[in-house]
């Protein structure tokens, strides 16, 4: 049985899933809230 590990970070959530070729059906899924601090941007152009 082969299978694909699927990862998506993005900006709110993290999210993975496994899917099994033979069947084309996801195995598991699991999302987690992304709970990283982005740095504002700094303006330079004074």
């Amino acid at each position: 049985m082969a299978s694909y590990l699927g990862i998506d970070v993005g900006t709110t959530t993290i999210a993975g899933l496994v899917l099994d070729t033979d069947s084309a059906e996801v195995s598991a899924s699991h999302s987690i809230p992304n709970d990283s601090k982005l740095p504002s941007a700094v303006r330079t152009d004074n």
